[in-house]
């Protein structure tokens, strides 16, 4: 581990460093963006280093770079990249993957031809960008500025805007601006430092979907795609803000009040109604609890890869995954979900569960045959919506879903009027600590299962640690990641690590 002393990039650290890029490229989210790759005979220049390759995004910053003392290979070529992806040399230093890389060989020094072969198509396979051997259009992309700032970065102790790259050596998944706040930091971040490296070595596999669509290019009013322009974008009906990055919507918006039905356009035909069956030819449509994974549930559902549903769906299929795969695993009282059973669940600190997305909820119906549920969504800010009850019902599938919104918080919601089978809060990683001890033994005892979904395994962490400390509780299921985590992964101003709406689970019994 290294220490407060320690030199952030020694030779050994860039030589990991070239080696975790690799994983960390593949994850990087995608932008509508342009670099520009150069190889450059410098022997007159510099006297030992004689090639020098350099990245440079559409305004000529240096993104990437790096020397030869001769002529490099396509491999080389390729892990400059993927250098410049996972870690820029920007004051923007959050990772990120361009479309195209233009690379003029005609004002600069080029590779063989089975060279330019290989890493055209490294580049696509890999990390699906395209390489152009041409020269850089003048004009820069019109998504620049929402770029810039999406890419923002912070000193996770101060707060500064970063001017250069700075984190710890080992686990790099922490921002400073320089070592002063690295060394105040010291003292906490050493008991978490390992934690950190873990779930830093987890981003390939979080970013891992089945999917071919991008949420940039899908959600943009001015894609250039001519393929994607009638498809819908991010501030339209159910792709709000408020809906596909679990985000509170605030009250003084009046856009997001519930006036209105919710506009349903650009939402797949295949999805529509919500409640339809599944796919005969899917082998799902008996056994639906064998639905384990997204590509599980666009082919019980016969939904192309390309469509974007999956962006809304997370929220009621991580309901789903909870209740039928961990709720059955036999290491505290089962939850029944048979056909007849009836199921009372509470949300807790729901605020990425607008009431629009009620309708949604149907999917449900056809998941658990026969079943009925009773899903409150508890949380003080709540948008309060003209009816606080939703009832869907399947005469199938003999099954019903009612939704209900309650605008209050957990401590003054009448549990002995609605018993919970189980418990599921979200995002409560920095509520637990502040919440009274009447709360959270309220919170913890009244159900057969808690579960606890972050966005980070670091959320998790600290759930675990709270509840450790409040009420002496110890987990029963781990910290696990979540099959049905929304495809996108966030921004984190200060920190690096993988984070996605309903990312890890977490799960307490009796």
């Amino acid at each position: 581990m290294a220490t407060s002393s320690s030199v952030p990039f020694s030779e050994t650290e860039r030589e990991r460093e070239k080696v975790l890029a690799l994983e960390i490229a593949a994850a990087a989210p995608q932008f509508p963006l342009y670099w520009q790759l150069g190889i450059q005979d410098a022997s007159a220049v510099v006297e030992q280093a004689k090639y020098l390759v350099s990245v440079k995004n559409f305004d000529f910053d240096m993104v990437g770079f790096e020397s030869f003392d001769k002529p490099p290979t396509a491999e080389d070529v390729y892990l400059v990249i993927c250098r410049a992806v996972a870690y820029p040399m920007l004051r923007n230093a959050q990772p990120q993957r361009p479309e195209r890389i233009y690379w003029d060989t005609r004002e600069h020094h080029s590779l063989t031809k089975d060279g330019e072969e290989f890493l055209s198509t490294r580049l696509k396979e890999k990390l699906q960008i395209q390489l152009l051997m041409e020269a850089a259009p003048t004009e820069a992309p019109v998504n620049k500025e929402a770029a810039r700032k999406v890419s923002a970065s912070i000193c996770y102790v101060c707060g500064a805007e970063l001017l250069k790259r700075f984190c710890c050596s080992h686990c790099k998944a922490v921002k400073y601006c320089g070592r002063g706040c690295q060394i105040k930091d010291w003292p906490l971040h050493r008991k978490l430092c390992s934690l950190l490296k873990l779930t830093m070595e987890k981003s390939k596999e979080l970013g891992e979907f089945p999917f071919t669509f991008t949420k940039e290019g899908y959600f943009t009013e001015d894609s250039d795609q001519p393929e994607q322009q009638a498809l819908p974008y991010h501030g339209t009906g159910f792709w709000r803000e408020e809906f596909l990055d679990g985000l509170p919507c605030p009250t003084n918006q009046t856009e997001c009040e519930v006036t209105e039905p919710v506009d349903l356009s650009g939402i797949t035909s295949s999805l529509l109604p919500f409640d339809k069956p599944l796919e005969k030819s899917s082998g799902f449509a008996d056994t639906p609890k064998a639905i384990y994974s997204w590509r599980d549930f666009y082919r019980a559902k016969d939904i192309p890869l390309s469509d974007p549903a999956a962006m809304l769906l997370a929220h009621p299929l991580t309901l789903f995954h909870i209740i039928a795969h961990l709720c059955r695993d036999g290491y505290s009282t089962d939850v029944a979900t048979a056909s007849g059973s009836y199921l009372c669940i509470h949300l807790v600190n729901s605020h990425p569960h607008h009431p629009s997305m009620g309708p949604i909820y149907q999917l449900l119906l056809p998941l658990f045959p026969g079943v009925t549920l009773d899903i409150f969504m508890i949380h003080q800010d709540a948008h309060k919506p003209d009816s606080l009850s939703q009832e869907f019902k399947s005469e199938i599938f003999a099954s019903c879903v009612r939704v209900h919104t309650v605008p209050t918080t957990y401590a003054n919601f009448p549990v002995d009027q609605f018993p919970p089978d189980v418990v599921i809060g979200y995002q409560m990683s920095d509520l637990l600590s502040i919440m009274a001890q009447e709360e959270l033994t309220k919170l913890m005892t009244n159900a057969k299962r808690n579960f606890f979904v972050e966005n980070t395994e670091l959320g998790c962490h600290m759930v675990r640690e709270s509840l450790k400390t409040s009420l002496k509780l110890t987990p029963g299921l781990p910290c696990s990641i979540n099959p049905f985590r929304q495809p996108y992964m966030r921004f984190l101003p200060s920190l690096s690590v993988p984070c996605y709406t309903n990312a890890f689970v977490l799960g307490y019994g009796k």
